[in-house]
């Protein structure tokens, strides 16, 4: 699978869901976020073993405060969370990322063609959601009205951003250079973030904006931003990474006041906000364990909820929306990767 620079960094998001968890990270320490993803990508993408069927889990969720004045003598809060599976058919991994009015897209692969696809699914039935003629089609995030966003790789190797909707495809490139582009959400007013490259350049920047009016966006201080999700309000979140950080230093960050600030699970070596609703809650994960294990999180008035699937080794939350729905990806004890949505 030919990628760029930008797909090196980048795709990072993509690895560092099960990266820790599928024993990528049992590598020397010394090796570099290319090396680790080099070796996750072809181990995820090499696996053989069939997907399980669609089932639901329910899972209890454990709210851990961030504030520093929180009480730790405090009664444990839970939340019971349903969560149903989105195994594409057939297909040796699925990652769902968004859902909408009950429509989920994600990506997935087969074990004879490790480039992605993606797909859309409602009430049970599967869709493929293929830009034409192109190596690799990544979908990632999506709107009430039915517009969806991603990245595509072209035949010469460089990645796209795209647009979706009305069942056409238009592709949307970053208007700073002739680097690569990738989109990760849109909002219903058309705001679109993602992440771009300069030709030559190794740092990844984030960007937002609607089509023709984008902005680069670069978390203060970072070498590295990557805007992940964004409301109705236009609040942004992702990731951020510091210059010369320690492999894999990511933190989140959310918006505060007009600005961005950084926003870390208590206690994580490594944290990453993916998704915001216009309430303002944000889903994400994080780990803290020296095995390097996945967490999801919600943080919600000010504190944090680990959301677990039951059973799975690894948990990451992608998306919550308005009415509380969440997607996202967990590894279960066989190494297999599943997509899911719950409430």
């Amino acid at each position: 699978m030919k990628k760029n620079k930008k797909s090196a960094l980048a795709a990072i998001t993509l690895m560092l869901m099960f990266t820790f968890a599928s024993g990528a990270a049992a590598q020397s320490d010394a090796a570099g976020p290319h090396d680790a993803q080099t070796l996750f990508l072809r181990n995820w993408l090499g696996s053989s073993n069939p997907p399980k069927p669609i089932r639901q889990h329910a899972a209890t969720a454990t709210v851990a405060a961030s504030q520093a004045d929180a009480d730790p003598l405090a009664p444990v809060k839970t939340k019971v969370y349903k969560f149903a599976t989105t195994d594409y058919p057939g297909a040796a991994l699925s990652v769902a990322y968004d859902i909408n009015k009950g429509t989920v897209i994600g990506l997935y692969s087969f074990p004879s063609s490790p480039p992605y696809s993606s797909f859309t699914v409602k009430g049970g039935i599967f869709h493929p959601l293929q830009v034409p003629g192109v190596t690799n089609t990544e979908a990632m995030g999506s709107n009430t009205l039915g517009q969806i966003v991603g990245d595509y790789t072209d035949q010469g190797g460089t990645d796209h951003g795209f647009l979706y909707e009305s069942g056409h495809f238009t592709t949307v490139d970053n208007p700073f250079s002739s680097g690569p582009t990738t989109l990760y959400d849109i909002s219903d007013s058309g705001v679109m973030v993602g992440t771009w490259m300069s030709i030559g350049d190794t740092r990844l920047r984030g960007l937002a904006g609607p089509v023709g009016s984008m902005k680069p966006v670069d978390f203060p201080g970072a070498f590295h931003t990557a805007v992940l999700g964004v409301n109705s309000g236009g609040d942004i979140v992702g990731y951020w990474i510091a210059p010369n950080a320690t492999w894999p230093a990511f933190h989140g960050f959310r918006p505060s006041k007009g600005s961005l600030i950084s926003l870390d699970y208590p206690g994580a070596l490594a944290t990453v906000a993916f998704g915001i609703n216009d309430n303002g809650d944000i889903a994400g994960w994080y780990y803290t364990d020296g095995g390097s294990i996945t967490h999801g999180f919600i943080y919600s008035g000010g504190s944090f909820r680990t959301v677990d699937v039951p059973g799975a080794v690894s948990t990451v939350l992608t998306r919550i929306k308005n009415n509380l729905q969440i997607t996202g990806d967990f590894v279960d004890t066989a190494g297999e990767i599943h997509g899911f949505y719950g409430h």
